[in-house]
């Protein structure tokens, strides 16, 4: 196996270094690990407590994988996006490829697939409501109250086809107290941000909460062929919420969410170790597109949430009905050429409804259990055309017979999901526990899905039709025990099932008559399950200045579902999903900790190690075997200032990884798949009574523009001895995000 480099020498990177060992020298010196990721007091770390049980636990009492982060660290850290949060989450990645079409994964679970017939692996839920998947995937991160970062698959308590784990994230509940928050940022390419929240009473019984964010940036990618830059942000959304106490007993929780994007289009961008005779200009720099159209995106998603708890002596009743509704328009140029030989018009209408009931028992009893039921109901469209007008001359038109029409193309799929789930611990001892649990799913799909085009070539083009329905149940059972050794040292282990369900591809096939097309579309490709199996431990000690969590794992998938994107017979472009032969087996480590060695003094470390592989051995992708992030936080009072002042960043580095299996990228494209060095800079400046904040903040300031994505798309810009050349590449990419810096103030009240 070739040895894959930590660094490459540059001026930045040097400087990176240089203090990662400087941090890592001092980290060795108190403590084996660390990471910043809870605030601090006077008296050390502030322990937090999850919900991972269903019940409100201490995080450090918890046998269950997790990274939670408090309030205080979300603000602290500067954790705006997914993309953030990713950074300090061992073996979490999130990659966005437009606001349309983002993904996380847990653990190795990642298809990178967009057909409105597939599911993620990994499921957000939004104060108990799950998000419909893709285009619902980038949240405002900014009125929370933590986020909670479960790994590995949590199919007895959390919902549907959560086989990689699950994002919790809670919001700040409205306050019988007035409160509010008010913050303004500015920062390069004239990016403005405005957002705030105010929350109080409004009866003796009746609180309420509205919070509100605004986004702007100007466009900032050159285009080089047609002028002008591209994407831009506009982005505005609100949540308002009611509280209303009608007993001391019953509580009711009414919300209401909308995002309104009317930002630029995404750029396609391109990287390549040759200039293609037939496009002699193109340019690679990350900050330029070649693409002959900028399109655009107007995006909205509404939500609703209605929770209703009722505490009674047998325990705490729960009811949460949710609502999501996703509608997206976007065109754009697909291949990002000069040419337009590949325009999309997008068109995603997502709509679900979503209802849970349990019932949780007291938590000071030998024996603690919860039951309930969930259904989900949902509707997704994915609609749209791909125009085709392949140059000639080149390898895809040279041996298409059609070279320019149209694809209409559309799938429309219903969901019904129902689902019974119970779990109880036992108290074996004061020290052993033991818990059992078990879900059991009915699923079923049916849809339609077509494919036409503008014109008539029954020989080349095959337009078809099908409609479809297919059902699917599993049993998902888990089996934890945990021993508390020592006050300060939980150890636990755990063996879980999970279960994802099938689906529908609306991408094209290499079938020969639109006969065998429609057959394509109407079957499914088949649920992918695994054994989880997980060793941990939490440790905190030296009076909560040192907290430690690990833990090993190990998950048997059966028939994993993997996508990539291919180039059809038809020479057509599609992501195709399909089950994965044998087992493929994903293990690794996770480590996780914080120590304040000083009372002026916070640092940390999170580290993920992943083999993930496929029966055949070929890894799987998007699935870095390393990844680090090292951080520190300095911060002193200066009495002469009435405040505090605090310098902190951190430091992350991802290995290399691949983007589809089986495929061997160049060195000059995989060189460019590890994450060197993304180190974010903040300083604070906080008034004694907490009143005012004044931040200067920079993210990825050594701007490393690591890929994300990289698809050969070669024959399309190829001529055919370009093309018969073996050490002559062309990919279709996607950048991690560029350098950031600005400043914010922000006001509590």
């Amino acid at each position: 196996m070739r040895k894959e480099k930590l660094a490459r020498s540059t001026p930045n990177q040097t400087i990176a270094y240089t203090c990662l060992v400087t941090l890592a020298t001092v980290l060795s010196a108190v403590t084996p690990a660390a990471n910043a990721q809870n605030a601090t007091t006077s008296t050390g770390i502030e322990l937090v407590t999850v919900t991972a049980e269903r019940r409100t636990t201490p995080l450090q009492k918890t046998p269950v994988a997790i990274t939670a982060l408090t309030a205080t660290t979300i603000e602290n850290n500067r954790i705006d996006t997914f993309a953030d949060l990713a950074l300090r989450v061992p073996n979490l990645t999130y990659t966005q490829f437009s606001p349309q079409e983002s993904y996380l994964s847990i653990r190795g679970t990642l298809i990178n697939n967009n057909a409105a017939g597939w599911d993620d692996a990994v499921t957000t839920f939004i104060d108990g409501v799950p998000t419909t998947g893709l285009g619902d995937q980038n949240p405002d991160l900014f009125d929370l109250s933590e986020i909670e970062v479960l790994r590995g698959p949590q199919g007895t308590l959390f919902g549907r086809n959560v086989t990689g784990g699950a994002v919790v994230i809670h919001t700040l509940s409205p306050s019988f107290d007035f409160a509010g928050k008010a913050q303004v940022s500015y920062g390069n390419y004239n990016a403005v941000q405005a957002r705030g929240y105010i929350t109080g009473p409004i009866t003796d019984t009746l609180a309420a909460k509205l919070s509100v964010d605004f986004n702007h940036r100007d466009a900032f990618i050159k285009n080089v062929t047609i002028g002008g830059k591209t994407d831009g942000t506009d982005e505005f959304d609100v949540r308002g919420q009611l509280l209303w106490n009608v007993t001391p007993d019953l509580e009711v929780l009414l919300g209401a969410d909308y995002l309104n994007d009317n930002s630029g289009g995404y750029p396609s961008r391109l990287i390549a170790n040759f200039k293609p005779i037939l496009f002699p200009n193109l340019s690679y720099d990350p900050n330029t597109t070649n693409q002959g159209f900028n399109g655009f995106q107007h995006r909205q998603i509404a939500g609703g949430l209605a929770r209703i708890s009722w505490t009674n002596p047998i325990g705490v009743l729960t009811s949460i009905t949710g609502y999501r509704n996703v509608n997206d328009h976007f065109p754009n140029s697909v291949l990002g050429d000069p040419d337009n030989q590949l325009l999309q018009i997008g068109i995603v209408q997502d709509k679900q409804v979503t209802e849970e009931v349990d019932f949780t028992s007291p938590s000071d009893q030998q024996l603690t259990w919860v039951g309930g039921f969930f259904y989900l109901h949902s509707s997704k469209l994915q609609d749209g055309s791909l125009i085709f007008a392949f140059d000639p001359a080149t390898v895809a038109g040279l041996f298409s017979a059609d070279t320019h029409y149209t694809q209409i193309a559309n799938q429309n799929v219903t969901t019904d999901s129902y689902a019974i789930f119970g779990e109880g611990a036992y108290a074996i001892t004061d020290s052993l526990k033991l818990t059992l649990g078990a879900r059991e799913t009915w699923e079923r799909k049916s849809g339609f899905s077509m494919v036409s085009y503008s014109i008539v070539d029954p020989a080349h083009l095959f337009p078809a039709s099908a409609a479809y329905s297919h059902s699917w149940d599993a049993f998902t059972p888990k089996f934890n025990l945990s021993y508390q050794a020592t006050d300060d040292l939980l150890l636990y282990v755990s063996v879980t099932r999970g279960f994802k369900s099938g689906g529908y591809d609306l991408s094209g096939t290499g079938a020969s008559s639109s006969e065998d097309v429609a057959l394509a579309f109407a079957k499914p490709f088949d649920p992918e399950t695994l054994w989880s199996y997980e060793v941990g431990e939490k440790f905190v000690g030296f009076d909560n200045h040192l907290v430690v969590n690990g833990d090993l794992f190990r998950a048997d998938y059966k028939k994993l579902q993997t996508s990539q994107l291919v180039l059809l017979p038809n020479h057509e472009l599609a992501n195709i999903t399909s089950n994965a032969p044998g087992t493929t087996t994903v293990q690794g480590v996770e480590l996780e900790a914080t120590a304040v060695p000083t009372d002026w003094f916070t640092m940390g470390l999170t580290y993920g190690y992943l083999d993930a592989h496929f029966a055949d051995g070929t890894r799987v992708p998007y699935t870095p075997r390393h990844q680090i992030n090292i951080s520190g936080d300095l911060h002193w009072p200066v009495p002469s200032l009435g405040g505090v002042i605090s310098l902190a960043g951190d430091f992350t580095y991802h290995s290399r990884v691949l983007f589809n299996p089986g495929e061997v990228l160049p060195e000059f494209a995989a060189s460019r798949t590890s994450w060197d060095d993304i180190v974010n800079l903040h300083a604070d400046y906080v008034t004694d009574d907490s009143e005012w904040r004044v931040s200067v903040w920079g993210k990825n300031i050594t701007d490393d523009r690591a890929l994300l994505r990289a698809s050969n798309i070669g024959v399309l810009f190829q001529t055919l001895p370009e093309f018969l050349d073996p050490n002559e590449f062309l990919y279709l990419v996607k950048y991690y995000p560029e350098r950031t810096f600005g400043v914010s103030v922000t006001r509590n009240f």
